[in-house]
């Protein structure tokens, strides 16, 4: 016999997870933001890629202002599901980049990778489908943009 459904209750939930998801996709906008920005001071000691990398880093940060701009719209705040997974694919694609440019797998940026997938579920709430489908396919991401650049290691110590 199947259960019937609550929909008042489903109502509220999904309610209050729109009202509640902005405010951590901003901390973790906030966080990106700060993160790619304090790197910037770092590369020169790590790579002498640094004219590209601070361009990779520019054009991230301000992928993260826009999310945080969006964060703040009603569009953004009805669309919450996809706006948690965007830090994500932020985050997680410019920590793809940034460790191609500063040499792959020989990098330490590569470890942000893992701290990513660590912290991040942590911070922003999603559905664990939508996290996994999205973890999955920035370990893809990196996968194919190592192997077609020739960068896939040794990993670096």
């Amino acid at each position: 016999m199947p259960q019937a459904r609550n929909t008042a209750l489903e109502q509220a939930f999904w309610e209050e997870e729109r009202r509640r998801t902005p405010v951590p996709v901003r901390v973790a906008c906030l966080l990106g933001i700060a993160a790619f920005g304090a790197y910037y001071f770092l590369d020169p000691f790590i790579t002498d890629n640094v004219e590209a990398l601070a361009t990779t880093r520019a054009i991230i940060v301000a992928a993260h202002i826009l999310i945080l701009a969006f964060s703040f719209t009603d569009l953004g705040k009805r669309r919450v599901r996809i706006l948690a997974l965007l830090p994500c694919f932020a985050i997680g694609l410019g920590v793809v980049a940034v460790t191609q440019l500063a040499g792959g797998g020989a990098s330490r940026y590569h470890e942000a990778l893992l701290l990513m997938f660590f912290a991040y579920p942590l911070v922003v709430p999603a559905r664990p489908v939508s996290a996994g489908i999205s973890l999955a396919l920035i370990t893809l991401a990196y996968d194919v943009v190592m192997v077609v650049t020739g960068t896939t290691g040794p990993v670096g110590v």
